[in-house]
């Protein structure tokens, strides 16, 4: 059975719960420190995240409101992921 996120009410609980794993802190870290946007390029991390996580991550932080995600203008099948008026102020 999946846990309810933030079922105690406390904000620091739900910080905890949303970005208190390793994988989720080395996306934000690839976009924010490395300008990392593509999830191929998440991917080509030297942390070797499998893809079925990464796409957990990615898929939570958009439904959160950190990330919002875009389509490349280059190649229409790819998306391209950025931070969201939320995901500046949480940095």
């Amino acid at each position: 059975m999946k846990r309810e996120l933030n079922k105690s009410g406390c904000p620091v609980n739900y910080t905890v719960e949303l970005l208190g794993d390793t994988w989720t802190m080395l996306i934000l870290r690839d976009i924010a420190v490395f300008g990392k946007h593509s999830f191929n390029a998440f991917l080509d991390s030297p942390e070797k995240v499998g893809t079925s996580v990464l796409t957990a991550k990615l898929n939570r932080l958009v439904s959160e409101g950190i990330l919002r995600k875009e389509i490349d203008p280059e190649d229409r099948r790819r998306g391209r992921y950025f931070f969201t008026e939320k995901g500046y102020t949480l940095l």
